[in-house]
């Protein structure tokens, strides 16, 4: 009976032992096992006998010492209120930032800053090989495999006299395509907008197109002596291209980009690429703020 009644006090010690202190100065409930409250007042100045048993859910999570460890995370530390509330609004805003920005920099062509690609068409060659009965190329360029950008055309080499043949004409030497280019060169242009324009094998179908409905009643052959006649410089013209493309239709191209032994790494998907950053933005914000910027706060 002894031993029991024992036990019995010892239940009854262990249950009426406090698990909180009162804060004399702002009167929060602290748990016992944190030294200060949020307002800078120590434990030592709590007042006597107005501990309270805590509930049973008081004390660290079971997440607190990863947080801990992560981001220096203490409960109780930093600010509390409106205060507290901004901050995380301004975290938050801070990291969608991040993320939009990131994923805006590597989705799509805007993150091929680097590395080399291969020509596969150029939109010329594309219309001058389409049969006559093609009236508009554009499509069906636009259909063929690889990326759409723009690739501006290698200045002409200066023609260069012999010295050993006085009676030579000078001579110039084509300039060669090289088989892989650098994908910085090539600027990216928008398939809509290329759709504005117009391309066919035929000067006259080019100038139907330009002129609807003013020359159907003249044969192709007419109309394309007539015009040429008039402006020699419509003989080569193959094209009706917007004016803020800015391109030729030689330096309008396909292209894909080509991996080389100097870029093996694996590349990731711009959403993951732009969780990483954001993950990253976060850890480093919330370090900052509870390794400097809390224990400032709730010393102060």
């Amino acid at each position: 009976m002894a031993a029991s009644g024992g036990t019995r006090e010892a239940e009854t010690s262990m249950s009426d032992r406090p698990t909180s202190w009162l804060c004399p100065a702002c009167g929060r409930q602290v748990p016992i096992y944190i030294e200060g409250c949020r307002c800078g007042v120590a434990r030592e100045r709590a007042l006597p006998g107005v501990e309270v048993a805590a509930r049973a859910s008081d004390g660290p999570g079971p997440l607190t010492p990863i947080a801990a460890a992560l981001v220096g995370y203490s409960p109780g530390m930093g600010w509390s209120g409106g205060r507290r509330t901004a901050a995380a609004l301004a975290l938050m805003a801070k990291l969608a930032i991040t993320f939009a920005l990131v994923y805006a920099a590597t989705s799509g062509e805007a993150g091929a800053v680097g590395g080399e690609a291969r020509i596969l068409a150029r939109l010329d060659e594309h219309t001058r090989a389409q049969a006559a009965a093609v009236k508009d190329t554009i499509p069906t360029f636009l259909l063929r495999p690889g990326l759409l950008g723009t690739l501006p055309a290698p200045e002409a080499t200066v023609a260069v006299a012999l010295p050993s043949t006085p009676a030579s004409t000078a001579v110039a030497t084509p300039a060669t395509e090289p088989e892989l280019i650098s994908l910085s060169a090539i600027k990216p242009l928008n398939e809509t907008e290329l759709r504005k324009g117009f391309c066919t094998p035929t000067l006259p179908s080019l100038i139907r197109q330009r002129f609807p409905g003013s020359y159907d009643a003249m044969p192709d052959a007419e109309l394309e002596k007539r015009v040429l006649a008039k402006y020699p410089e419509y003989r080569d013209r193959i094209c009706d291209l917007p004016a803020w493309i800015g391109a030729e239709p030689h330096e309008i191209i396909k292209y894909e980009p080509v991996a080389t032994a100097a870029s093996m790494m694996p590349v990731l998907p711009p959403w993951a690429t732009a969780s990483m950053a954001t993950l990253a933005m976060a850890l480093v914000a919330l370090n900052v703020y509870y390794r400097v910027v809390a224990p400032r706060v709730t010393t102060s």
